[in-house]
């Protein structure tokens, strides 16, 4: 069961109420990589985690509101912490733009199967306008506009550009090669998200600016 971390003034009953949904949600990560999303129920959810179906009500809505959470906890959630992890792992923002590329690819190989089913998610609720998923694009798509210009002020980065666009382009070229390899079994990520980075250190990187050392890894 995965670890919550709750504010010492949490009630038992706030506790148990957590504990219980995160029960749905580790038993529906299993069923999830195990045969899909689509194929499993809220019943099978419930067989899993012991508990009734009318139980389940009582903390999502819906399956979609359940997958809805694990995308927000495993893809952005995760997504937001690789790029804290990346602003601490060099003082060079194009070294951690770097970083961020590579641990995006570690994580996906780390959760495979269930990164690909949730991605696949995402993308139907990008094509049916669902209102949380163009609350989280932007979100992420600001955090690297924000690395991208810190990087412009210290001169590291090219500044013919806005880092609107900057980040516009870094964080649509993740994209794709993040739904290649979802619907792509045989897709080279590694090979790709290497390429991408060093692409984008070349081409970012402001004329006669020294190419950084590389931090250890």
């Amino acid at each position: 069961m995965s670890q919550i971390c709750l504010p010492s003034n949490t009630t038992r009953r706030e506790r148990r109420k957590l504990e219980m949904q995160e029960r749905l949600l580790d038993a529906a990560v299993e069923l999830f990589t195990e045969q899909g999303c689509d194929v499993t129920s809220v019943e099978q959810i419930c067989a899993r985690a012991d508990m009734a179906r009318k139980t389940f009500y009582n903390y999502f809505p819906s399956k979609e509101h359940l997958i809805y959470l694990l995308s927000e906890q495993r893809i952005f959630d995760e997504s937001r912490r690789l790029l804290e992890r990346a602003r601490a792992s060099s003082d060079h923002r194009l070294e951690q733009l770097r970083f961020y590329m590579q641990s995006t690819g570690e994580h996906l190989h780390h959760f495979a199967v269930l990164e690909r089913e949730l991605i696949k998610q995402t993308i139907k609720d990008i094509a049916h306008n669902d209102e949380r998923v163009a609350v989280r694009y932007p979100h992420l798509r600001n955090l690297l506009c924000a690395l991208i210009e810190e990087g412009q002020q210290r001169g590291e980065i090219r500044t013919d550009f806005t880092a609107h666009l900057l980040a516009q382009v870094v964080s649509s070229a993740l994209d794709s090669v993040t739904v290649s390899w979802v619907y792509e079994e045989q897709y080279p990520l590694d090979r790709t998200l290497r390429e991408l980075a060093d692409y984008f250190a070349a081409t970012l990187r402001a004329r006669g600016r020294r190419r950084p050392a590389r931090a250890n890894s």
